[in-house]
């Protein structure tokens, strides 16, 4: 949750000390002084929000940051994915040369190979990749 101390007035752009006289707008979440607010909706703009009376632009302002917010934390998750699918292959190829390993020397000649690490991990990349071509 967004902390309002601190913000600035989307009106008179006076810092905010104290949330006595000051809110977020339940539409469009702009940071407004009660008192700057009222005097804004008593102005007719088109376009602007119903509720708090900010002005278009800044409603413009706030839905291209909201979706680059959304588009980085998309992209987060889909580097994640990815990242954890390769550690995962990393870690069933590890065991597959550590088991291996054992087993051939332990005298058996047999092939040991971690498949579920493997095929999780695979899942993990494909789906890490959707994710990015999905932005």
């Amino acid at each position: 949750m967004k902390q309002l101390v601190g913000q600035q007035c989307i009106f008179c752009h006076e810092r905010f000390y104290w949330e006595y006289d000051a809110r977020f707008c339940s539409e469009c979440s702009s940071p407004v002084h009660d008192k700057c607010s009222l005097d804004a909706r008593n102005i007719e703009t088109s376009g602007g929000c119903p509720f708090c009376g900010a002005p278009r632009e800044i409603l413009e302002k706030q839905t291209a940051q909201k979706l680059e917010q959304e588009q980085a934390a998309h992209s987060q998750a889909a580097i994640s994915m990815l990242s954890t699918g390769v550690m995962i292959i990393v870690g069933g190829l590890l065991a597959t040369f550590l088991c291996s390993g054992a087993a051939i020397g332990a005298g058996s000649g047999k092939l040991v190979i971690a498949t579920g690490l493997l095929s999780i991990g695979l899942a993990y990349i494909i789906a890490g990749i959707q994710k990015w071509n999905a932005r």
